[in-house]
Order: C-alpha cells, then sequence, then structure tokens
C-alpha cells in the first residue's frame, strides 16, 4: 500500500500540474502520466478516469480510458482464477479463447468458442486480487487530498467524495458477477420477444462470482456511433 500511496501523491501533484501549468508540452506530459498509472492500476483509479475521460472538455489521454485503448491483463495469468473458479480445465470446455481481451476497471472479457456447440461466447473474468486492490485503493484516496474543495478533481465537477460513498455503498455488489448475472436474466425475461433488443444468453454452467460465459454480442462504441452521426 505504501507504494500505492507514494504513487497517488504523484498523481495528485501531476493533476495540478496539468490544470495550472501554460506550457502545453508539460501540461500533455502530466496527463498521460496520470493516464498511464489509472491504466496499470486499474479498479477505482480506471473507474476516475473514466468518468473524467467521459466528459464532453476531456483531452484526448483521458478520453482514451474510455475506449479500446486500455492496457489489457495477458491471458495466462487470467487462466488459472477461470480453472480454479470453474473446477475444469480450459481444454475440456473451450475449443478456442481468444488472447486479445477487452479490459475493463475490474475484469475484462475474452471471446471464446465452446467446444460442445461451436458457438462463440463472452467470458468475463475479474483481475486476480481485484478486490484486494480496490480496498486498498478506496482506504487511499480517502487520505488524499481528494475529499477537499481544493481537489484537482473537482475541477471537473467531480463530486469525488459522493463517488466514494457510492463505491462503500455497492462495492460487495459491484465485485460479484453473480449480480450482474441475475440482472441480465431479469433483463432477458422483460424483452423477450422484442426484436429490437438483443440481451445476452448467460450460460448456467460457468457462472461464478468472479468469472461468468455469455453468449457473444456484436456491437459498437458508442464513441463510434457517435462520430457516425
Amino acid at each position: 500500500m505504501f507504494k500505492q500511496a507514494i504513487q497517488s501523491l504523484k498523481v495528485i501533484k501531476k493533476f495540478f500540474e496539468y490544470k495550472s501549468s501554460e506550457d502545453q508540452t508539460r501540461k500533455k506530459a502530466a496527463a498521460q502520466y496520470i493516464k498511464n498509472v489509472f491504466d496499470e492500476e486499474k479498479g477505482l483509479f480506471l473507474k476516475i478516469g473514466q468518468v473524467i475521460g467521459s466528459r464532453p472538455e476531456a483531452i484526448e489521454e483521458f478520453n482514451d480510458l474510455t475506449q479500446t485503448k486500455v492496457t489489457a491483463i495477458p491471458l495466462e495469468k487470467l487462466l488459472p482464477s477461470m480453472e480454479e473458479a470453474w473446477g475444469f480445465t480450459i481444454a475440456e470446455k473451450f475449443e478456442h479463447i481468444s488472447a486479445q481481451g477487452l479490459p475493463a476497471s475490474i475484469g475484462q472479457v475474452h471471446q471464446a468458442i465452446l467446444k460442445t456447440t461451436g458457438e462463440k461466447v463472452a467470458i468475463k473474468i475479474q483481475y486476480p486480487d481485484i478486490e484486494e486492490k480496490i480496498r486498498e485503493q478506496l482506504k487511499l484516496l480517502k487520505l488524499l487530498p481528494g475529499l477537499s474543495s481544493i481537489s484537482p478533481l473537482s475541477q471537473w465537477n467531480f463530486q469525488f467524495s459522493s463517488y466514494l460513498e457510492m463505491i462503500q455503498i455497492t462495492l460487495k455488489e459491484e465485485l460479484s458477477y453473480l449480480t450482474e448475472i441475475e440482472k441480465t436474466k431479469k433483463m432477458a425475461e422483460a424483452y423477450r420477444g422484442n426484436p429490437q433488443i438483443q440481451v445476452p444468453q448467460i450460460f448456467d454452467e460457468f457462472s461464478r462470482e468472479k468469472v461468468f460465459v455469455q453468449s457473444w454480442q456484436d456491437g459498437e462504441f458508442v464513441d463510434a456511433i457517435k462520430h457516425a452521426w
């Protein structure tokens, strides 16, 4: 946690440097540093970066955190977690798993092919030790000057203290894919028969708290659709 504390203090310093410096080269370098830390650390740090990046005034570095430019964790680091959760080997159930993952704040998605049916599916797996990391980040963020009115995040109208309170309340739910599975099933039932709305099918055999499998749904990123209009 000490290493994270030092790194977080550097991030706060870079936030102030980005917002106050008139040197465009220094501003860009500060933004790139913050983006790299959020990308590497994942968890709450990445969530905060994505909130900032989703704002209309967001610069390219932060906007990258909301698209496909977040760094994925290598698949080989995730396979042991999958097999431990499921109790069987990957080769028993899957013909193929794509090495390229689609990363998010607490986990990432890998496209795969079921061995029995040949169906294309999405495996959603949490990062190893992400729960412990988020709890450490939460404790750390509460100690930093992010809760004050002089917070660099407040300059983006980011309600930092309210966000942390919400995370504390919903953390257990956020870290359990069983909640997402239940909500997906309810949505599928609610929109059954509606040709305009597609809800992924959940494969119960693979449903666990930290990993699950659903049907693969092709789609577009919101930003790509926005730019096409």
